[in-house]
């Protein structure tokens, strides 16, 4: 799993959070345990990633957005582990 973390940088995974988010946290704790750099975009503290959730029509967070491989996935229902990965292929 280190090769394919240390394949992606910050730019191919956003993950919309907000404060006090005990999920976005877990996420965060998994993607940092695990070596995958991604770009935390807090909807609470910042306009530009709350217009950027908006926009996406998100309901909840995490929000997960993964670029890879000139397509772009959205894990809309929280963050799993299985749902990740799966998205990366």
């Amino acid at each position: 799993m280190r090769t394919l973390a240390s394949s992606m940088n910050a730019r191919d995974v956003i993950i919309f959070t907000q404060p006090d988010c005990a999920y976005c946290e877990m996420a965060k704790r998994w993607l940092d345990e695990h070596g995958f750099a991604y770009t935390e975009c807090d909807i609470g503290s910042d306009p530009d990633c709350a217009a950027a959730y908006k926009r996406y029509l998100a309901v909840g967070t995490p929000y997960v957005v993964i670029r890879r491989n000139g397509r772009e996935r959205h894990l809309r229902n929280g963050f799993t582990a299985a749902a990740f990965l799966a998205a990366l292929t």
